[in-house]
Formats: structure tokens, sequence, C-alpha cells
């Protein structure tokens, strides 16, 4: 698959999977009971939310050949009391595997966004993130026109992320959106399975890119982040 069309369709999928959300988004919608992970393509990509959110069961919906999954905060799926977190919505989208498939950048994220002005360009390790101006008003309700799109490579399957939170929230304006969809990405990173290689790796050097000098599920917690202007 053409990394461009690949890149177009993480792209469209989440605001497929929003255009069935109804006005209570962010609030109390008392659905079925929330789901904590759903393992796709044969468990090679394991999704889950950061603490506190879960996943919306009405929306296990399979779109273009791939999945798309929305995530809210369970007490806002429930209607029931929980742990308090910020209101938002998040879409994952995950594509069958492409043994060519590689990880996009910040820049063709946004190019594959226009005509949406960025905020902020992102690449990190192993994902790379776009804070947007406009369009979350139309992925759901009420929601802030800045949202946060996404994309990382797991186990070949290209993988989308989108985080939407209401009007004026930090979450939709501050680096409070920011650091939920670093934690939504080190979630699916962490529970997803790690391919063997074909081969033992060799040991790498120590204190490079070692256990130690990494986060949960890969990441370089300490500097994960580099901007771009």
């Amino acid at each position: 698959m053409r990394l461009s069309r690949a890149i177009l369709l993480i792209a469209i999928l989440p605001l497929a999977a929003c255009d069935a959300i109804g006005a209570g988004t962010f609030g109390a919608s008392d659905t079925s009971e929330p789901v904590r992970k759903v393992p796709l393509f044969g468990g090679e990509v394991v999704v889950s939310g950061p603490v506190g959110y879960c996943i919306d069961p009405t929306s296990l919906r399979r779109r273009g050949g791939g999945h798309v999954i929305l995530l809210a905060s369970c007490a806002g799926l429930t209607g029931q009391p929980a742990m308090t977190v910020d209101p938002a919505v998040m879409t994952v989208s995950v594509l069958p595997a492409d043994r060519d498939a590689r990880q996009p950048t910040a820049d063709e994220l946004a190019a594959s966004m226009r005509p949406a002005r960025v905020l902020e360009r992102i690449d990190g390790d192993g994902v790379s993130f776009v804070h947007l101006a406009s369009g979350g008003e139309v992925g759901v309700p009420g929601g802030d026109p800045a949202h946060w799109r996404g994309a990382m490579l797991i186990n070949g399957h290209l993988t989308g992320l989108a985080l939407y939170a209401p009007e004026g929230s930090r979450v939709a304006r501050g680096q409070t959106g920011q650091a939920l969809m670093i934690a939504l990405a080190e979630r699916l990173r962490s529970g997803s399975p790690e391919r063997r290689a074909a081969t033992p790796p060799e040991a790498p050097e120590e204190g490079i890119n070692t256990p130690a000098a990494k986060g949960e599920g890969g990441f370089n917690i300490l500097d994960i982040f580099r901007k771009k202007s």
C-alpha cells in the first residue's frame, strides 16, 4: 500500500467512527459495559486506553479493510462513578499489515490534513503527532476545532490516532492533549506483542536504548520528542 494512500485512510477513518457519536459525547451516555482492551488482526495489535479511558463497545466496526475503535472516559461511557479524567474522545485506526509500511513523519501527516493549519509537529521514537487548529468540531459534536492526530507502526500495521476534546478545554488547547496522545501511544505499544526477530539482535551498548534508558513499551521517556519549526 502506498504511504500517501495509507495516511489518507488513517486520516478519514476516525471521522467515520465519530459520525455515530451523539450529542452526549463528552458526558454520561449510559451505554453498554465498556471494554478495557481489544486485540485486532489476530492479536498483532492490542488496543487499550490510558488510565481512566475505556473502549466504546458500539464502535467496534471494520471499515475500509481496517479497524476503527473509539475510546472515551469510563465514567462518560457508563454513567457510573469512576476515576475522574479530562473529557476527551480518542480514536484508533488500524490498517492491515504491510511489509513495506514505514513510519510517517509529522510533515507527511500535516500534508495529509491540508488545509488545516498546523500548531505543532512532533516526531518521536516510533510515533508522530500533529496538533491542528481546525477540524475537531467536525469530528465530534461540541468539539473544539483544535485537535490532535498521530501515526505509528505496530507490527507492520499503520495505526492512526486522533484526539478530540470539548471546546476551550485544556486537552484541545494546552499540553494536556499532547500528554494524553503520548499515553495512548505508549499503551498501544506496550500492550501489543513484539514480533520475534529472525536472528537474536546484537546486545546494545550500555546506556543506549537499553531497558533502563527506555520507558514502558520502548519509548525513551527522557527525550522522546524533537519539535520541528
